[in-house]
């Protein structure tokens, strides 16, 4: 599963920024130490789990079930194959990347926001990022952030 979690981003007085007459959505993203690009955070769901167990390990246990709540709420943006590395003649990735959008400022997505945090020494590093074409994403996952841009006739 990859998880795709967006907000509209804000003005100092709380507006919706814009560019080219189109609001700008930012993204939560995830980088690896051991991989150079980022990532929509996900990963393999064991049976009987919500998330996966990497996302678990970045979130706090309030966040993980408020985001377990948000999922059947989420929209599903893409299901299949992936083009990746890891893939060859007999085995493959497929994912499934569920849309979580934040329209409004709410307590989950100040919590959210507090995990940008770009250390490049940690295992994981997370942050907050514009949507725009110029991103450099690990994957397919460019792709399916044009997606999730057009869906909510934001800037790309």
């Amino acid at each position: 599963m990859d998880l795709i979690v967006t907000c509209w981003k804000r003005n100092s007085d709380g507006t919706v920024c814009t560019r080219a007459g189109k609001r700008v959505m930012q993204y939560f993203l995830i980088k690896r130490k051991e991989y150079e690009l980022w990532a929509f955070p996900g990963g393999l769901v064991q049976p009987g789990e919500a998330l996966p167990l990497r996302l678990k390990g970045i979130l706090s246990p309030f966040l993980q079930r408020q985001i377990t709540k948000m999922l059947s709420g989420g929209k599903e943006v893409y299901k299949g194959y992936v083009d990746d590395a890891r893939n060859t003649d007999e085995a493959w990735i497929e994912t499934t990347a569920i849309n979580i959008h934040f329209e409004e400022d709410s307590e989950v997505l100040a919590d959210l926001k507090k995990l940008d945090k770009r250390d490049t020494e940690a295992e994981i590093a997370t942050a907050w990022q514009d949507a725009d074409r110029k991103n450099y994403l690990y994957a397919t996952h460019r792709d399916i952030l044009q997606k999730v841009a057009e869906q909510h006739q934001a800037h790309y």
